[in-house]
């Protein structure tokens, strides 16, 4: 009971306050220059889905690139997840660049550390990632991969390498989710920097 409560509480009230504030379109001035990203949770129950494409579909005329919760890569490069379709198709109906986010699966060191190790199940995930991107018509990708050890920092950054090579050559954006401590990726290659700003509205690629 407890349970269905504050899933109805969330569904109807939480989420869409939140979108509803995430959508206040900027001044004009501010948009300068700029795009605004706007993210999407990933989400399978209706409910909560038509109140993203509600309040997106109200306030398109503010919102330049969606950033969707999408898919995990695993140990051996295999992908899990989806794109909503409906979001997808709203995307295309309003000219919005969308991108799909990856993440590391469960941000767990030793998945990570394996798939990074491993040459095979990065290019397998790659060519996954790719083959997504143009069957959906995606304006590229953003990585947000998490609690990452420290002894992977360059393996991490050659892989991000890797990555934006291929995705670049296909036409599509790469980015990498904004890391709060920036001090820890000093000493990395440019793929490590914050290249992807969302406090400041904006997106480019490397």
């Amino acid at each position: 009971m407890g349970k269905n409560l504050f899933d109805g509480v969330l569904v109807k009230f939480i989420i869409p306050l939140i979108l509803a504030i995430l959508l206040l379109p900027f001044p004009a001035a501010s948009l300068a220059g700029r795009e605004n990203i706007f993210y999407v949770l990933h989400c399978k129950q209706i409910p909560a889905l038509k109140s993203y494409l509600d309040i997106i579909e109200k306030n398109h005329q503010s919102i330049q690139i969606l950033v969707s919760q999408a898919y995990v890569v695993d140990a051996d490069g295999s992908l899990g997840g989806y794109l909503n379709q409906e979001l997808v198709d709203l995307a295309k109906k309003y000219s919005i660049k969308l991108m799909a986010m990856v993440t590391n699966s469960d941000f767990n060191q030793k998945k990570t550390h394996a798939f990074l190790a491993s040459k095979e199940a990065q290019e397998k995930a790659i060519n996954a990632i790719i083959d997504i991107c143009k069957k959906n018509n995606l304006y590229g990708v953003q990585f947000d991969f998490e609690k990452i050890s420290v002894t992977d920092r360059d393996a991490l950054t050659k892989f991000f390498q890797l990555a934006a090579g291929k995705l670049h050559e296909q036409g599509f954006l790469f980015c990498i989710y904004p890391f709060r401590n920036a001090r820890a990726l000093t000493t990395c290659s440019r793929c490590h920097h914050l290249l992807c700003q969302c406090e400041k509205q904006k997106c480019r690629a490397i």
